[in-house]
């Protein structure tokens, strides 16, 4: 069985991508963002693989569901803050459940597994990150290195989201794309560091395992006319590949200005930053 694993910074367009990979039953299965903090998701990992195949639920998997009952318990019911309840169950995400579920796969006898590995609520402890960097891409075929090239737009897609709530869509939504969000100068130049920094250690830890990788840029890939085949040739597949993606761009074209309350202050000092705190090009 062939594993593919995509590895991404948040909002750099990695749900668009993850989402040309096909399921189909026997053959091959799309976990989405397989440690996501989106419960949900991997419920359905567990419904469509190990309830649909009568298979017993590994320990691994038990271990999150009794964790997962406890954040759940204790934001719905106690009405914690769940930053507070995610620091005491940071071990939510163990490594184990990658290793049962793509053996699961493979007795199963499918042909391809696809997920996405992104640094989350989940995988912020100390550590945490890394390890799962090595120890995914250790067990992967192909490796997908998703990211896009304006740190710019990056940034603002993160902050509309947060300020919308709106983080992904099978349909256009003008409250996202119609969105303004605050220019602030110093948070934008934190975020580019951190941005960059991001990268460059997966490329570092990846460097150090000896392992090689594929770079998907997303401006590549939604300027690509084919992009079916721009994703095949990309990662050798000629399979499993979607035409298009059931995710919808959010964000029309119009002058990066416009995008901010404070467009004058954003005109004024953007002009003071480097391309490479604006640009980043693996």
């Amino acid at each position: 069985m062939k594993t593919i694993v995509t590895i991404a910074h948040p909002r750099t367009g990695s749900t668009f991508l993850i989402n040309f990979f096909a399921t189909e039953e026997k053959e091959s299965y799309n976990a989405k963002e397989f440690y996501g903090n989106f419960l949900p998701t991997r419920y359905k990992q567990i419904k469509y693989i190990y309830f649909k195949n009568d298979i017993s639920i590994p320990s691994s998997y038990q271990l999150f569901l009794d964790k997962a009952i406890y954040i759940l318990s204790q934001v719905t019911h106690y009405k914690r803050p769940l930053q507070e309840v995610i620091q005491e169950s940071s071990d939510i995400c163990n490594l184990d459940m990658i290793n049962d579920f793509t053996n699961t796969l493979k007795g199963l006898n499918y042909e391809c597994f696809f997920y996405k590995l992104i640094r989350n609520v989940y995988l912020k402890g100390e550590g945490i990150w890394p390890d799962f960097v090595k120890h995914c891409s250790l067990s992967a075929d192909t490796i997908i290195i998703n990211y896009r090239k304006s740190i710019l737009d990056t940034y603002i897609s993160l902050r509309k989201a947060e300020q919308t709530g709106i983080w992904m869509g099978k349909k256009y939504k003008e409250e996202y794309d119609f969105c303004k969000v605050v220019w602030d100068l110093e948070d934008f130049k934190d975020f580019s560091l951190n941005y960059i920094n991001y990268y460059y250690d997966i490329l570092k830890i990846l460097k150090k395992i000896k392992k090689d990788y594929v770079i998907i840029n997303y401006e590549e890939l939604c300027n690509s006319t084919n992009k079916q085949k721009f994703i095949s040739d990309k990662i050798k597949l000629n399979k499993y590949i979607n035409k298009e993606s059931n995710v919808a761009k959010q964000s029309t074209t119009k002058n990066i200005k416009d995008n901010f309350e404070n467009s004058e202050q954003f005109t004024k000092q953007v002009r003071g930053l480097k391309d490479s705190q604006l640009f980043l090009e693996l």
